[in-house]
C-alpha cells in the first residue's frame, strides 16, 4: 500500500498507531479528520512518506507540524 486517503472520518489514536506501521505508505491524506498532535508525533515512524495532507485538521499545534 502505498497511498491512503481517509480523509473527514473520525479517527481514535489507535487509528494512528495503525497506520503508523503502514511503512511502505508514501502518501497520506487524513485532511479534516480529528487528528492531535500525539497522534502526528506516531505517523513520525513513516520513514517513506513523501506526502502528508493534514489540511483543516483543526486540532494540530503550529509547533507539532513543524517537527515533520
Amino acid at each position: 500500500l502505498f497511498n491512503l486517503d481517509i480523509r473527514h472520518m473520525n479517527l481514535q489514536s489507535t487509528d494512528f498507531v495503525t497506520i503508523s506501521k503502514m511503512s511502505t505508505l508514501k502518501l497520506l491524506t487524513i485532511k479534516g479528520t480529528n487528528v492531535k498532535d500525539e497522534d502526528l508525533k506516531a505517523l513520525t515512524r513513516l520513514t517513506n512518506l513523501t506526502l502528508l495532507n493534514v489540511d483543516f485538521s483543526n486540532n494540530l499545534t503550529t509547533q507539532s507540524v513543524t517537527s515533520l
